[in-house]
């Protein structure tokens, strides 16, 4: 069973992420299938990544909202994290963010385009307007995600992506 891991710092901002991610899906098997760790510093992360495989993961998933601290005190730019990551990774490297998708770096993205995430709050807002209760809603995963997919990472790792993937994304260099 291919297990899917979600890497992220330990910040307010990557636990919210986490909480919206595990609130969508009430899939017990999913569940399984997705792991989430959230690492205090940078060493940490190098020792997370390095031992993917032997954890039994075989993608790997980065939030790109880390503030990750060094042996030194200083902070990682995010940049340098992903560059490394992809360089070290024993396993394909995804984003939430199509902007890390290229040569050398995350071989894929996944994301909820704005327009939809406009569309879903805007229907939230006329909900509330028309009389609903906020604490009548709760999180659901979107209808739909954009795709990205470096084409020069496809290669390099051998991966051909099935037609009905291919038709739906975009491809970058």
């Amino acid at each position: 069973m291919c297990k899917v891991l979600l890497l992220m710092d330990r910040t307010e901002d990557s636990k919210r992420l986490w909480a919206s991610i595990l609130n969508g899906f009430d899939d017990p098997g999913y569940r399984r299938r997705l792991a989430i760790r959230r690492v205090l510093g940078w060493e940490e992360w190098q020792m997370e990544v390095k031992a993917l495989r032997a954890k039994g993961f075989c993608v790997l998933v980065l939030s790109r909202l880390h503030t990750l601290p060094d042996a030194g005190g200083g902070k990682v730019l995010p940049s340098d994290i992903l560059a490394w990551t992809v360089k070290y990774s024993p396993v394909p490297v995804f984003s939430l963010v199509p902007e890390d998708v290229g040569p050398g770096r995350a071989l894929g993205a996944f994301w909820v385009a704005p327009e939809i995430q406009a569309g879903a709050a805007a229907d939230l807002a006329r909900s509330i307007l028309g009389g609903a209760r906020p604490y009548m809603f709760s999180a659901k995963p979107p209808k739909a995600i954009s795709l990205r997919f470096s084409k020069r990472e496809l290669q390099r790792l051998g991966i051909t992506l099935l037609p009905e993937i291919l038709s739906r994304s975009e491809i970058v260099e």
